[in-house]
C-alpha cells in the first residue's frame, strides 16, 4: 500500500542576516538571533560558550547514558538526548537558558531552558541559530525550527560584558525583523499510522477531526516536551492535515502560529455552517495570566447580568485591560486558510460546537463553563440548556473530567465521548443516556482524548497514545456498530498492513505453546494469526527484549484483554482490573483526576485491561503491529482483535527482541510475521 504525507513547512534563512560580536544589551526586548559554530563537539565537562549577564547563557557538554538519565530533570529528559547517544553512550549537547522577568506570579524571575542533541545537529559541521523574539525561543538548524519553547516575561541584562568563548565562532544579530522565510513542500512515503509532527521531539496531542464535502480534516495540538513548554502550560498551536482517501495526506502546518506570549490553544471542533468553515478552539490564557486579567471574567459578569454569553471583541477586552481566553474561533472560505474571528464567545476552554438540527449551533462545553449551550449564531447569545448531560467529576463513577467532548449520532443512537474516560450511549431515538464506562463497555483502548467524525457514514476515531507524558504518536480507528447501538472499534482498512506486500520472515501453520520468534528491536513488524479458543481459553504473547518484559493476554472466559509487566515470560500473569472495576475503591469525593488506586489503567496506555471483549468468544483473527518509534527509541504495540476491538500499549524504554506464545485451551494457526522496517 503506497501511502504519502505531503508536508508544507516554513524554511528560514538566518544565514542571510548580518552578524557581529557586539550587541546592545538594553535592546534585548526587541529580540536577538545568535549564530553558533563550534570548533569541535564537546568532549568533557559542561562549559559556557556565550553569556549576556542576567539574561542569556549558552552552554555545551556531554551526557553519558544510561548513567546520567535519572539525574536529568524532567524537561531535559524530554529533550531526548539519550535517543541520540553514540555507541559508547555519549550524547554531546548544547543548551540555552534565558532569565525571564515576570509581571505575574510568585516567582519574579524564571529560567527557561532549550537544548539540542549535537549528535543529531552537529554544530561543528554547520551553523545553528538561536532565536528569541519575545514570543518564541527556538533553535534553528538547516533552515527549520527544530526545537522551541514559548517565553512569558522579558529579558533584562545585568551590568557586565558579553562573554564569548574561544571554543566557538559566534555572531549576534538584533535585526530579527529581517529574518526571511518561505513555505517549502516535501512529500514522504509515510503512513499516517503512528504519526507525529515534523521534528525530532515533536508530538501530537488532543485532536479535532471533521469531514465535509469529501475531505477529512485532522487538526492536532502541536506539542514539544510533553506539555512542559512555557513552564508546564503547554503553549500549544494547532497543525492541520487533510485527506480524501485516508492514504494520501496533506499537512498544511500550523493553522495559526503563536504570536503573543499569552496564547495557548485548547481543543474544540471544526464545523461547516452558513457556507463557511469554522474552527472553534479554547485559549488557556489563565495558565500564565491571573484569572482576574482574562476575558472570561468580563463574560461571566455579563452572564450574571443577562443570563447568556455573547461575543466580546479583542478590542473590547483590551479596553478593559483583559486578555482573550475561553472560547474563540477561526473562519475559512476553503477549509484550509483560516483567519481569527478575534472574539471571545464563551468561557469554555474546550468548546465542542456542532451544527444542530434547526440550523443553529450547539456547544458541549468543557472546562471553564461546562454544560450544553445553544445559539442561533456563532457570536451568541449562548443559552444553557436544561440538561444534566454530560456529567463529570463527582457525578461520574469513573471520575471523567469535562474536557474535550465528542458528540455524534448514528442510526438513531447518540454517543458522548469525553476526555480520557467518559463514555455514554443513548437509547434508540431518545435521550436516555447510560454510562457505559461505568460498566466497562466503552471503546477506550489506550488512545487518549479520542474524537469521532462522521465521514459519509463511516465513523472515524482518532486519538494519541499515552504513556510518555502528555502527547505522543497519533492513531486512527474506525467504529463498528452492533445490535442495540453497541460500538466496536477496529483498524481502518486503508491503514491495515497487507502481509502479501511485506517481507515475510516467518510463517507457521500451527503454533505450539512455548514457540518463540526473534525480532530486531529497532525494526517494526506486523503479526497476524487465527485464534480458536475454548470457553476457558487463554492466549498470551510474552514479549521480552531490552527493558522490562510483559505479557499481552487474551482471556476468553473473562472476555478481557490486558498487558502486564512480568519477571516470568513462561506463564500468564495475574489478572489486571479494568477501569470500572476500581469504582468501589474510589473515594466518594473527587480530589484529583489521578485518584484511581492504580497506574494500570487505559489512560496511561501502558499496562491495563479492557473488558467485555465479545470478539474473544468465537474464533477470531489477531493482528498486531510492533511499532518501533524511532523518535523516542521504544516499542508501541497495537492490536486488533476480531475486527471489533483494539488495544494499544506504549512501552517506554523497551525494544522487542523475542516473542514467546503461551496457550491454554486454545489453538493458534496460520501465523505470519512480516518486517515493516523502521
Amino acid at each position: 500500500m503506497h501511502c504519502t504525507i505531503t508536508e508544507h513547512f516554513i524554511r528560514h534563512y538566518p544565514e542571510k542576516l548580518n552578524y557581529s560580536g557586539n550587541s546592545d544589551k538594553d535592546e534585548l526586548g526587541n529580540g536577538i538571533i545568535i549564530k553558533i559554530r563550534l570548533k569541535e563537539l564537546p568532549k568533557g565537562d559542561r562549559k559556557t560558550i556565550f553569556e549576556i549577564p542576567g539574561a542569556l547563557k549558552i552552554e555545551t557538554g556531554v551526557y553519558h547514558f544510561p548513567e546520567d538519565f535519572n539525574a536529568l530533570d524532567l524537561f531535559r529528559k524530554r529533550e531526548y538526548y539519550n535517543v541520540y547517544a553514540d555507541e559508547s553512550g555519549d550524547s554531546p549537547y548544547i543548551e540555552a537558558e534565558i532569565m525571564l522577568h515576570q509581571e505575574y506570579g510568585e516567582e519574579k524571575v524564571r529560567n527557561m531552558l532549550l537544548g539540542l542533541p549535537l549528535n543529531l545537529y552537529n554544530a561543528a559541521e554547520s551553523e545553528i541559530y538561536l532565536l528569541y523574539d519575545g514570543a518564541r525561543f527556538a533553535w534553528i538548524a538547516n533552515g527549520e525550527i527544530v526545537n522551541i519553547n514559548f517565553p512569558f516575561g522579558s529579558l533584562k541584562a545585568e551590568n557586565g560584558d558579553i562573554y564569548i568563548s574561544d571554543s566557538a565562532e559566534i555572531g549576534i544579530c538584533r535585526n530579527i525583523k529581517s529574518l526571511e522565510s518561505e513555505e517549502k513542500t516535501e512529500t514522504k512515503n509515510e503512513s499516517i499510522a503512528f504519526y507525529s509532527a515534523r521534528g525530532y521531539n515533536t508530538w501530537g496531542g488532543d485532536i479535532v477531526n471533521f469531514y465535509h464535502d469529501g475531505v477529512y480534516h485532522f487538526l492536532v495540538l502541536l506539542d514539544r516536551h510533553h506539555h512542559w513548554n512555557r513552564f508546564g502550560g503547554g503553549a500549544h498551536t494547532t497543525y492541520h492535515m487533510t485527506t480524501r482517501d485516508f492514504i494520501h495526506w496533506e499537512n498544511y502546518g500550523e493553522i495559526y502560529p503563536i504570536q503573543n506570549s499569552w496564547e495557548s490553544f485548547g481543543t474544540g471542533t471544526m464545523f461547516f455552517w452558513n457556507g463557511k468553515y469554522y474552527y472553534s478552539h479554547g485559549f488557556h490564557t489563565d495558565r500564565v495570566i491571573p484569572r482576574d486579567k482574562v476575558g472570561s471574567r468580563l463574560l461571566e459578569k455579563n452572564y450574571e447580568r443577562d443570563g447568556f454569553f455573547s461575543a466580546v471583541t479583542y478590542d473590547e477586552l483590551k479596553e478593559n485591560g483583559l486578555y482573550p481566553s475561553g472560547s474563540n474561533y477561526m473562519v475559512s472560505d476553503d477549509g484550509i486558510h483560516f483567519v481569527q474571528g478575534k472574539k471571545q464567545i464563551h468561557c469554555s476552554e474546550n468548546p465542542s460546537i456542532y451544527k444542530d438540527e434547526n440550523g443553529g449551533l450547539v456547544m458541549y462545553a468543557g472546562y471553564g463553563a461546562a454544560g450544553v449551550w445553544k445559539a442561533h449564531d456563532i457570536d451568541g447569545p449562548w443559552k444553557k440548556e436544561d440538561t444534566d448531560m454530560p456529567v463529570f467529576d463527582n457525578s461520574s463513577p469513573v471520575r471523567n473530567s469535562s474536557e474535550c467532548p465528542s458528540i455524534f449520532e448514528w442510526n438513531g443512537y447518540k454517543y458522548i465521548i469525553m476526555g480520557f474516560r467518559g463514555y455514554w450511549q443513548s437509547g434508540f431515538n431518545d435521550n436516555d443516556f447510560k454510562d457505559l464506562a461505568a460498566v466497562g463497555d466503552d471503546i477506550y483502548d489506550g488512545l487518549c482524548v479520542p474524537m469521532v467524525a462522521n465521514c459519509g457514514g463511516r465513523y472515524i476515531l482518532a486519538g494519541w497514545v499515552g504513556g510518555s507524558g502528555w502527547a505522543f504518536v497519533t492513531l486512527h480507528r474506525e467504529l463498528v456498530q452492533h445490535e442495540g447501538g453497541r460500538l466496536g472499534i477496529r483498524w481502518m482498512p486503508e491503514l491495515t498492513p497487507n502481509p502479501d506486500e511485506l517481507d515475510k520472515i516467518a510463517e507457521v501453520k500451527k503454533v505450539a505453546s512455548g514457540e518463540e520468534l526473534k525480532l530486531d528491536g529497532k525494526t517494526s513488524y506486523y503479526l497476524e494469526c487465527r485464534v480458536k479458543p475454548q470457553k476457558n481459553g487463554r492466549v498470551g504473547l510474552a514479549v521480552s527484549g531490552s527493558g522490562k518484559p510483559f505479557v499481552f493476554e487474551l482471556n476468553t472466559e473473562r472476555q478481557k484483554v490486558q498487558t502486564l509487566e512480568t519477571d516470568n515470560i513462561n506463564s500468564f500473569t495475574e489478572e489486571v482490573k479494568a477501569l470500572y472495576e476500581y469504582i468501589p475503591e474510589m473515594p466518594e469525593k473527587r480530589t484529583s483526576c489521578a485518584q484511581i488506586p492504580s497506574e494500570n489503567i487505559h489512560t496511561n496506555s501502558h499496562d491495563f485491561a479492557i473488558a467485555n471483549v465479545r470478539e474473544l468468544k468465537d474464533e477470531y483473527t489477531l493482528k498486531i503491529i510492533f511499532h518501533y518509534e524511532k523518535k523516542s527509541d521504544n516499542l508501541v504495540m497495537d492490536a486488533e482483535i476480531g475486527a471489533g476491538r483494539t488495544f494499544v500499549s506504549n512501552r517506554p524504554d523497551f525494544k522487542v527482541g523475542n516473542i514467546k506464545f503461551l496457550t491454554k485451551n486454545a489453538e493458534i494457526t496460520d501465523l505470519k510475521l512480516c518486517k515493516m522496517g523502521e
